[in-house]
């Protein structure tokens, strides 16, 4: 016969025996439980929604006004939504829906910018747009023709969320095709 040896000595276990499954869940429960005594606190973190977790998902946000907004320019001859209220431009969002905004939960479209200058936007870090919220800025070129864009978001203070590694002086986050 196979299989392992019961509490009753000399009798094996098969397959199909209760006394086995039970033994099974039993070492499961076990892992579970030491898991969760170990991993506790992150979870609790992780399921109420950490600052760095909400952070990352409105830096998902930026990404998504990116696409759109690369879209929108693939079907118009290059040039980029004037607006972040542009209809046609929301229209190129997955799902035509506003990203949700994890500080507030609520569906957010991104806000008019004023950045000009991509570069000077990313060493910039004194301005202030709101907690989650996605502000999109048209760029013209010399002819008035928006052949440009940056994207910037707020993290859990409405500042600029940034790269903070390494050595000072810190960037922002400015998504754009420059």
């Amino acid at each position: 016969m196979n299989g392992s040896r019961n509490s009753k000595q000399g009798e094996k276990l098969s397959s199909t025996d209760p006394s086995r499954d039970r033994w099974i869940i039993g070492m499961l429960g076990g892992l579970v439980f030491c898991y969760l005594l170990c991993m506790g606190p992150e979870l609790v973190e992780w399921f109420a929604g950490s600052p760095k977790a909400k952070t990352s998902q409105v830096f998902n946000n930026m990404k998504d006004c990116q696409i759109a907004a690369e879209k929108y320019a693939d079907e118009h001859d290059g040039l980029y939504p004037k607006s972040a209220t542009d209809d046609d431009f929301r229209a190129r969002y997955a799902g035509r829906k506003a990203p949700i905004n994890p500080f507030s939960n609520l569906p957010e479209w991104p806000v008019d910018g004023n950045v000009t200058n991509v570069d000077e936007a990313r060493r910039k870090l004194d301005w202030q747009v709101g907690k989650g919220v996605v502000e999109y800025s048209s760029i013209g070129d010399s002819k008035g023709e928006t052949r440009s864009y940056a994207v910037r978001g707020g993290d859990q203070t409405g500042a600029p969320i940034s790269l903070r590694t390494g050595k000072p002086p810190f960037k922002a986050v400015v998504l754009s095709n420059r």
